[in-house]
């Protein structure tokens, strides 16, 4: 289990409870957009990991940068549009 921090088309940074090592493979299962049932299924490995600084001591005490081994396609489109919305936020 993770929480998402960021995601790109290549990558993500996620909080979680255990400790990985560099160089890892991972599998990340989502969801995009937010409640929808289509599940996205990435396989990457671990680029880097640090302490998370905003929940040292809390279920979330470190960060992990994920990068992808492919770029999924079907989440470019989605992740546009919320750069296009935050960038109106401003």
């Amino acid at each position: 289990m993770a929480l998402n921090h960021n995601i790109s088309a290549g990558g993500m940074l996620i909080a979680v409870s255990t400790q990985l090592e560099a160089d890892a493979p991972v599998r990340v299962n989502f969801q995009m957009p937010p409640g929808d049932a289509t599940q996205h299924i990435i396989e990457g490995r671990v680029l880097r990991i640090e302490e998370n600084r905003d929940d040292p001591e809390g279920i979330w005490p470190y960060r992990v940068a994920v990068v992808f081994d492919e770029v999924d396609q079907e989440l470019v489109p989605f992740l546009e549009r919320a750069a296009q919305h935050l960038a109106q936020l401003d």
